[in-house]
Parts: C-alpha cells; sequence; structure tokens
C-alpha cells in the first residue's frame, strides 16, 4: 500500500490524540500475522480508526488528496477508458473529468510506475491526470457498483456469489435473501435494520441453479437434493475489508424452486457495551447490580429479532474473567468469546438444550447461558441450576417484562421454584435510529402531541420538536442503525409475595409502577423527543 514507515505514522496519529500508544501496539502485534497490511489498514481494521479518519489523517501525514468514493457512481466518459481486470488487480479508479483532467482514485499512491502506466493511457485519450488517496475496499466496491451489469452477466458464478455476498456485508445486513419470484424473475433482498430491501443486482434464471448449486457447495450441503429443505453454515468467509463471517445458510424448496437465506455473523464485530446498545445509565446500573449475584436466574425477554442474543452477550462478556467457568448452551453459536466454553445444539441428533444443560451441571460451572427457554423441561432444569449455586442467564419470548408472569403459569413450572430463583427481567425490543445527516426537524401535530401525552402521562410543551426520516445515499430510507428500547425489573419482597400468589401479569404491572417502573413505550417516546428516533418509527413498534 503506502510507503510510510510504520511506526512514524503510528507515532503522528498518537501525536494527533487519533489513537492511543496500546492501540499503535495492538496493530503492530497484529501485523506479525498479517505482514502485508500497513498499520493504518490494521487500525482501521480493528475499528481504532473508521475509514474517513484514517485517510483524513494518512492524506495529511504524506501530503495528498483522498476521496471516500462511497457515494460516487463512474460516469459514462470515464467508464472505457481503462480495462476492468487492470482497475481491479490494481487498485485504482477513475471518478471524474474536468476541464481535461481526470480524477484517479488510487489505493497505492506511491507506486510510481502504475501511475505512469495510468497517464500513459490517459494521454493517449487527451488527458492529463490528478491522483487522490483511497482504500482498496472502496475501490473495489466503487468498481463492482460500477459495472454490475457485467458481473451480473459474466457467467463467473464464484465471483457474482462472492458479489452478491460483498453486497450485503457493505450494507450492514443482517440477512440476504435470494428467491425465485416467477418462472423467470430472481429476486435478492438485503435484510437492513430489520427491514427487507432490494439489491440493485439482477441476476438470470438460467444463473441461478449455478448459484445455488455453488452455495451448497461453499456450506458443504447435497448439491443433488432439491426437495428438501437443508441446513449449513460457510465458515470463515473473509470479506474485502478482511473481516471474517461465519454465514449460516437455509435452502428450502418453494413454488418456483429453492429460496436461499444466508444469515450473516461477524466474527470480528466488536462486543458493544450497554450503552452502546442503548440502555440507559439507570438500565445499567439495575443490570450491573444483579448480574454480580453467585446464584439466580436473569430473563432477557422479547420476539425473535430483538437483540435479545446481543445483549445476553454483553453481558457475558462484563462477567468474564479466568476465576469463573462460563459455559453456554446457543442454537445456535452466533459469536465465539475467548474464555467462554460455548456448546452448539444439534437437535437432529439429539443434542437438546435439556439434555446439554444436565450434561454442563456436571462441568463445575459458575454461570451458564441458555440461549433460548423452549419447554417447561429446560425450564425446569435452568430453574434448579439457579437454586443451587449458578448464575443462569437465558431468554424467553414476551411482549412485555410483566408477561413472563403469564409465561411462567401457562407452561406449569412451580411457582415458588420461579420465585426463589428470580433475580431480574429485561425486556426489549430494537428500534431504528434516524440518519443523523438527513434526518429533518419539524413541529408535531395536535395528534402526535396527544399520543405523546397519553404515553407520558404528563404535559407536553406545544413547542417542542421532532424528528422526521428523509433520505440520503448514507442510509436506508432515513434510518441508520438500531439500538434498543427496553423496561427492566428486579425482583423485592413485595412482588416476591405477589407472585407467590400467582398474581396476574397486570396486578404485577400495577405494582412495578408505584416503584418508578418505566414501561418501553416510554423510553421509545423519549427516544423520539431526543431526535434519536421518529414518532412513525415508535408508533410502529407499539401498534395499539
Amino acid at each position: 500500500m503506502f510507503k510510510y514507515g510504520r511506526k512514524k505514522f503510528g507515532e503522528y496519529l498518537i501525536q494527533k490524540d487519533m489513537v492511543s500508544s496500546e492501540q499503535v501496539e495492538t496493530a503492530l502485534a497484529y501485523q506479525q500475522e498479517h505482514k502485508d497490511l500497513r498499520i493504518g489498514e490494521i487500525l482501521h481494521r480493528l475499528r481504532f480508526l473508521d475509514k474517513e479518519e484514517l485517510l483524513k489523517e494518512l492524506a495529511e501525514f504524506l501530503d495528498k488528496k483522498f476521496v471516500l468514493l462511497d457515494y460516487k457512481s463512474m460516469s459514462e466518459d470515464v467508464r472505457d477508458i481503462f480495462n476492468l481486470e487492470f482497475m481491479q488487480s490494481n487498485h485504482f479508479a477513475p471518478f471524474e473529468i474536468e476541464d481535461k483532467i481526470l480524477r484517479i482514485a488510487i489505493h497505492d499512491i506511491n507506486n510510481f510506475e502504475l501511475k505512469e502506466a495510468i497517464d500513459a493511457i490517459a494521454l493517449k485519450r487527451g488527458l492529463q491526470t490528478e491522483y487522490f488517496l483511497t482504500l482498496a475496499e472502496l475501490v473495489g466496491k466503487y468498481i463492482e457498483n460500477s459495472f454490475m451489469e457485467k458481473i451480473s452477466g459474466s457467467k463467473d458464478i464464484p465471483h457474482l456469489v462472492d458479489y452478491i455476498i460483498e453486497e450485503g456485508i457493505q450494507r450492514n445486513s443482517s440477512d440476504i435473501h435470494i428467491e425465485p419470484v416467477n418462472r423467470e424473475k430472481i429476486k435478492i433482498r438485503y435484510r437492513v435494520d430489520g427491514q427487507l430491501v432490494p439489491s440493485k443486482l439482477n441476476i438470470m434464471k438460467s444463473e441461478y441453479d449455478e448459484v445455488v448449486s455453488r452455495l451448497k457447495i461453499m456450506a458443504n450441503l447435497n448439491t443433488t437434493e432439491k426437495r428438501r429443505s437443508q441446513d449449513g453454515h460457510i465458515p470463515d468467509f473473509s470479506s474485502q475489508n478482511g473481516q471474517a463471517f461465519d454465514i449460516r445458510i437455509s435452502v428450502i424448496l418453494v413454488a418456483h424452486g429453492e429460496k436461499v437465506v444466508l444469515r450473516l455473523l461477524n466474527k470480528n464485530q466488536k462486543i458493544k457495551d450497554l450503552r452502546e446498545l442503548g440502555f440507559n445509565d439507570h438500565q445499567v446500573s439495575i443490570i450491573n447490580r444483579n448480574i454480580r449475584h453467585r446464584n439466580g436466574i436473569i430473563f432477557v425477554t422479547g420476539a425473535t429479532g430483538t437483540g435479545k442474543s446481543t445483549t445476553l452477550y454483553t453481558i457475558l462478556d462484563i462477567l468474564n474473567n479466568t476465576n469463573l467457568n462460563i459455559v453456554t448452551i446457543e442454537n445456535p453459536i452466533e459469536r465465539t468469546i475467548e474464555g467462554l466454553n460455548q456448546i452448539n445444539i444439534n437437535e437432529s441428533i439429539g443434542i437438546t438444550f435439556s439434555s446439554t444443560l444436565r450434561t454442563v451441571l456436571r462441568q463445575d460451572p459458575d454461570i451458564i447461558m441458555v440461549g433460548e427457554i423452549r419447554d417447561k423441561e429446560t425450564l425446569s432444569i435452568a430453574l434448579e441450576a439457579s437454586m443451587t449455586g449458578h448464575l443462569v442467564l437465558t431468554t424467553l419470548h414476551t411482549n412485555s417484562a410483566e408477561q413472563i408472569v403469564d409465561r411462567i403459569n401457562s407452561m406449569g413450572v412451580d411457582m415458588y421454584n420461579f420465585t426463589a430463583s428470580l433475580l431480574l427481567v429485561v425486556s426489549q425490543k430494537l428500534i431504528r435510529k434516524l440518519c443523523p445527516y438527513c434526518r429533518q426537524q419539524y413541529t408535531p401535530s395536535n395528534d402526535e402531541l396527544e399520543y405523546i401525552r397519553g404515553v407520558l402521562g404528563r404535559p407536553v410543551d406545544r413547542d417542542i420538536r421532532l424528528f422526521s426520516s428523509s433520505e440520503c445515499n448514507r442510509c436506508n430510507q432515513g434510518y441508520l442503525g438500531r439500538e434498543v428500547v427496553c423496561e427492566v425489573f428486579e425482583k423485592d419482597e413485595h412482588l416476591e409475595g405477589l407472585l407467590l400468589k400467582k398474581a396476574s401479569s397486570r396486578d404485577i404491572l400495577e405494582y412495578l409502577k408505584t416503584k418508578g417502573y418505566t414501561p418501553m413505550i416510554h423510553e421509545a417516546v423519549e427516544k423520539a423527543l431526543s431526535g434519536i428516533t421518529s414518532l412513525d418509527e415508535v408508533r410502529s413498534i407499539f401498534v395499539d
């Protein structure tokens, strides 16, 4: 890449307070196993610097100009100047012409031999060149977006499959859906921030069977089986930005062929702390107080896809140390954490939650995480474990924190054991965050003011301002990312008495309100008032 001294650039960043000396040392240690990477690339890969910060500082360090390319597209007048393979293999691309000056984004800006070759080609078109520093991953994405129809119709199936996955990674999607709509049309969609959005890429029906076969080969599935559903995974898929993904694959037969869904699990993703997930200071304090118990059970509840596993991983990361034996039972293991003993459930061969939990109890655990409580047997064993010197963390499907009482009653579990074990209930949903680059401020209508007052149960100033979604090249229909909205309650003596009397969830809620309990819809409205999300998003999640 760039011929700068690795320590020199690191010291430059330290002097500018862009990174710490510890982060630079971590990057240099990482470089021992990745000698082809420069220090700047590693700092970006380890998420110590974002790409814009890296390029800005590196351009200043090298006295060069830089370009991000994220929101640029290659115009027709520059598309055919250079051979596609030549640009891809050398990580450069033109991005505009102005006054006979051809502007070039280039990864290795000090590669003078390459620049001489580029200059010679440009000169034949009567053009001078101007070079801008950028990253190889940005060049690759820019080229592929600009030559999408060539990629789509290339019959290079491995490349096409890689591109489909890369687009999902670049969009920060959790899942990729590849499905036949009819006998002629194939649809590719990406789940971004909980919403399915269409791909810019179109593939032909004639290519589709080969794409499915390629994915099956990558996941070690049976390519000749086209009637039964199949599940597998693609381990260690390496993205263009150097991150490793474990990709879960599900194939099922639908009306017009096989539909494939890929779940993208980023192995390099940093575990966020509770505040980064969206928990407020009060909620964090309650959670931290209860996870320090040596025994008892903590429930994280919510619907599928509401971030329950992510919250549990964050709690486990807080608790993780060499003095504790922590065991997790998961289906599947979504993220591996050093220091934890993680077990993957496989019910097809008899490795179930309940049978594994019984075995784990013979492994001298201090903390047990059960990925999901599905039945009475698993819950009973978990409660027994929590009463015999183990801290148990688990999830349950309920729509609110207090509804856990109704769910436990419906499962027929002894309420005494549940009450004796219970420490804390966290119920959560995920709410989309407004894009900070394009959100628009407005004065709420009378209907919106009445809604806010009704939820909060207090007067609201008529002069408040809300924010609405717009749309720009950085976001998905006006939203960028999601965060938690939640409600939490911990057991006290009075609540224990109510539980033993088998009080309903309504009775539990009425008591909690007297203790200052804040329902998650209140949290959501407060996030709208602070500009984190829109009131439309709140109302779409909390339907009356």
